[in-house]
C-alpha cells in the first residue's frame, strides 16, 4: 500500500500472507541447538521447558521479520542461562493460556498479587486530563457487527449470533502497552513475530488513550459474529479462518475501501510425539506414521527444542473428530416464488468463505491481519497442547487473576503462579511448582 489505511494498517509482515508462503516456520538450527545444549549441559542435569516453548521454538512468524528483529531475538535465545529460558518458557504458556481465556470481565491484576511488570517497562499513570478507565464491551460495537454481518454466523449461518472479539477482549481491556499491562503475551509476542508486530497491534487495538481513558479493541475490525459454537470453538483454536491471499493488496489510498474478501476454513489439529509408544508392526516412517500410539502413555521430550512431534490428521484427532460444524445454505425460490431451505452441510477444511459489507466506511470488515495473526497463534497453542483456563475466578475477578492465593509461598496448584525476580533483575511469572524446582536447583 502506498500510505496508511485508516481502517487497515498493515500488521503483519506481506511476505507472511503470500501464496505457497511458510506462514509458520523454525527458528534457524543452529539458535535450537545452542538452547537444547544448555537445557542439557553436562555436570547439571537436564532442564526442562514447556510445550509451548517447544511450539514457539519450531512454529512462529518470526522469519517474516526484519533480518535486524531476527539477529536481536535469536542474540537474546542463544545468550540466556538456562534458568531464563526456564523463565521464559512459562512466560510463554502463560500468554497462550490468557490468549484462549473468554468471558472474563476486566479488573486489574493488583487486586490480587500486584502488578507484573517486565524490564524497561512501566506502567503509565493516568493524567488528570485522561483518567484510567477499564474498557467495558461495547453494545453499540456489537450492534453494529451483526448490523454488518446480517445477525448471522459467518461460518454457519445460523441466526442470533454472538459477537466475538479476534483478539481476545481482555488483552485490551486497560490502557498502556502491553508490555506492562500484559507482559507475558508482551513475551509471546516479541519472540513470536518481533518488536514491529507488538507496536503495531498495541497502536491499532490500544493505542494512545482518548478523552475517557479507553482503548481501541472493540473496534469493528477486531469483532467478528459466530454462533455459540463456532465461537467456543474459534476461541480455542480447534478452527481458523485464514485470509485468502492479501485482502489488502487493492488498497492503494487511505480513502479506498474493503467491500469483501475470502477467507478459508480450516480445523486445526494437536501434535503428538514423534516416536512411537507402541509399534504396530514394519513399514512406519520417521514421522511415526504407520504406527499405534497409546495417548496416555505420550511422553514430550521438554530437554530440547529441535523436535516438535507431529500433527496428527484431522480423522486422528479424537477432538476434533466428534466436531460438526454446519453451515445453512441460502434458501432457493421454487417455480412458485415460494422459498425452499436447503438442508445444512458439513463445514470442511479448505471451505472457503466470503466476508462483505455494505457499507466499508460505516462498518468495516474484520481486518485480515487480525484473522491471520490470530490463526497463527492458534496453530501454536494446538502444538503447545495449550488450553485456557477453567477456573471461575475469571469470570468473576477478570483473566489477569492467575493465581489462587495471594502471597508467594501460599499452597497453589501447578498451573497457577507468582511473581519472580531473579538476581538479574529479570521479572516473570512463574507456576508455583516450577518456582519451587528452581529453588530446589539452585541449593
Amino acid at each position: 500500500m502506498a500510505s496508511v489505511h485508516v481502517n487497515y494498517p498493515p500488521l503483519l509482515s506481506r511476505s507472511a500472507l503470500q501464496p505457497g508462503a511458510p506462514h509458520l516456520a523454525p527458528l534457524p538450527e543452529a539458535v535450537r541447538v545452542s538452547i537444547t545444549e544448555r537445557l542439557r549441559a553436562p555436570g547439571a542435569g537436564p532442564c526442562e521447558v514447556t510445550r509451548a516453548f517447544l511450539a514457539l521454538c519450531n512454529y512462529n512468524l518470526l522469519s517474516h521479520a526484519s533480518a535486524e528483529e531476527q539477529a536481536q531475538v535469536h542474540a537474546q535465545l542463544t545468550t540466556s542461562s538456562r534458568r531464563q529460558l526456564t523463565l521464559l518458557a512459562s512466560n510463554i504458556l502463560l500468554a497462550l493460556r490468557e490468549w484462549q481465556t473468554t468471558g472474563g470481565s476486566s479488573h486489574q491484576s493488583s487486586r490480587r498479587g500486584g502488578n507484573i511488570r517486565t524490564p524497561n517497562s512501566t506502567t503509565a499513570p493516568a493524567s488528570e486530563s485522561t483518567p484510567y478507565r477499564p474498557t467495558l464491551r461495547s453494545s453499540t460495537a456489537n450492534a453494529e457487527a451483526k448490523l454488518r454481518d446480517n445477525s448471522r454466523c459467518v461460518v454457519s449461518q445460523e441466526v442470533l449470533p454472538e459477537v466475538a472479539h479476534i483478539v481476545p477482549y481482555s488483552l485490551g481491556s486497560h490502557p498502556g502497552p502491553f508490555s506492562s499491562s500484559r507482559p507475558n503475551v508482551f513475551k509471546l509476542l516479541t519472540f513470536f513475530a518481533g518488536p514491529t508486530l507488538v507496536q503495531r497491534l498495541s497502536d491499532y487495538l490500544i493505542g494512545p488513550a482518548g478523552s475517557d481513558g479507553r482503548t481501541r479493541i472493540n473496534r469493528l475490525e477486531n469483532l467478528i459474529c459466530l454462533c455459540q459454537r463456532t465461537h467456543y470453538l474459534f476461541g480455542q483454536g480447534y478452527f481458523v479462518l485464514e485470509p485468502v491471499g492479501d485482502p489488502l493488496e487493492i488498497l492503494t489510498g487511505p480513502g479506498d475501501l474493503l467491500h469483501s474478501y475470502e477467507v478459508r476454513f480450516a480445523w486445526v489439529p494437536r501434535h503428538r510425539p514423534r516416536l512411537p509408544v507402541v509399534e504396530r508392526g514394519e513399514g512406519g516412517d520417521e514421522d511415526g506414521e504407520g504406527q499405534e500410539y497409546e495417548e496416555q502413555d505420550e511422553q514430550w521430550d521438554l530437554t530440547q527444542v529441535l523436535d516438535p512431534g507431529v500433527q496428527v490428521a484431522e480423522e486422528e484427532d479424537e477432538e476434533i473428530d466428534g466436531m460438526r460444524v454446519h453451515r445453512i445454505p441460502p434458501r432457493r425460490h421454487r417455480s412458485n416464488h415460494s422459498l425452499r431451505r436447503l438442508p445444512s452441510v458439513p463445514v470442511r477444511t479448505g471451505d472457503v468463505t466470503t466476508l462483505s459489507t455494505n457499507y466499508p466506511h460505516r462498518h468495516p470488515l474484520p481486518h485480515p491481519d487480525l484473522l491471520g495473526l490470530h490463526a497463527a497463534v492458534m496453530r501454536l497453542c494446538r502444538a503447545a497442547g495449550s488450553m485456557a483456563y477453567e477456573d471461575d475466578s475469571f469470570d468473576e475477578f477478570g483473566e489477569e487473576e492467575i493465581g489462587n492465593g495471594d502471597r508467594p509461598g501460599e499452597e497453589q496448584g501447578q498451573d497457577t503462579a507468582l511473581v519472580r525476580t531473579d538476581g538479574e533483575g529479570e521479572t516473570a511469572v512463574v507456576p508455583f511448582m516450577l518456582e519451587r524446582m528452581l529453588q530446589e536447583d539452585s541449593d
